[in-house]
């Protein structure tokens, strides 16, 4: 599995607080069977045009959608980040971490 990219508001710091538990990955179990690369989006209450159109970036490209998968991590936010993705329609998995 590799890291693809990492998005946030402080990439230096997203990545040092959500890499850990990724590359462990207690809390988002095992990656989806067949999947290579991930984005890993990490996020806190940022919910809204930024975040959707990275994702929307994300579905536009060219490369197989077999062969990755796209994960929003939601670091202690508070906006229903959840439910936004969900009725967003984006392909994309969900963690909660604080």
């Amino acid at each position: 599995m590799g890291l693809m990219a990492c998005f946030g508001g402080n990439a230096l710091r997203d990545v040092f607080q959500v890499l850990p538990g990724f590359l462990r990955r207690k809390w988002l179990g095992a990656p989806e069977a067949g999947k290579k690369y991930s984005f890993v989006i990490p996020v806190r209450h940022r919910k809204g045009v930024r975040l959707h159109n990275t994702l929307a970036s994300i579905a536009r490209q060219r490369f197989p959608v077999a062969r990755f998968e796209t994960i929003v991590v939601d670091y202690g936010g508070k906006d229903d980040l959840q439910k936004w993705l969900k009725e967003s329609g984006f392909r994309c998995r969900y963690a909660y971490t604080n």
